[in-house]
């Protein structure tokens, strides 16, 4: 699935440092940064959209990540905690992102059961 950043994008970076696979490319242009997804590295994870607090990842139907899970409204949610976002990071920066991805999840399926994997 095609991610793409609309209008809502502030440029914060967050999920081109996130992104495991390499996939979100920081543009920049003078004093103007832009992000852009390299769909050639993408692994559709989603990730880069479940972190973005702006709600600007989207998919090829315009949908955010956040918004896909309220439409289905699973049982169960795994988010897989891979050691490759652990790489380039301070380990507190990467602790408040899975927070605010928690958070964000229970707000938006308040029933689900929400398991996060590690992988190594």
């Amino acid at each position: 699935m095609p991610y793409t950043f609309n209008e809502n994008c502030i440029d914060c970076e967050k999920c081109a440092e996130r992104c495991a696979a390499g996939a979100v490319i920081v543009l920049r242009d003078g004093g103007h940064i832009r992000c852009e997804v390299d769909q050639d590295l993408c692994v559709s994870c989603g990730h880069c959209g479940y972190i973005c607090e702006k709600s600007a990842v989207i998919d090829d139907k315009g949908v955010t990540a956040v918004e896909y899970a309220q439409q289905k409204q699973p049982k169960r949610i795994f988010i897989m905690l891979g050691s490759n976002a652990m790489a380039g990071t301070d380990h507190s920066s990467l602790e408040e992102s899975y927070r605010e991805l928690v958070s964000r999840l229970m707000g938006a399926c308040p029933n689900a059961e929400i398991c996060c994997i590690s992988i190594t």
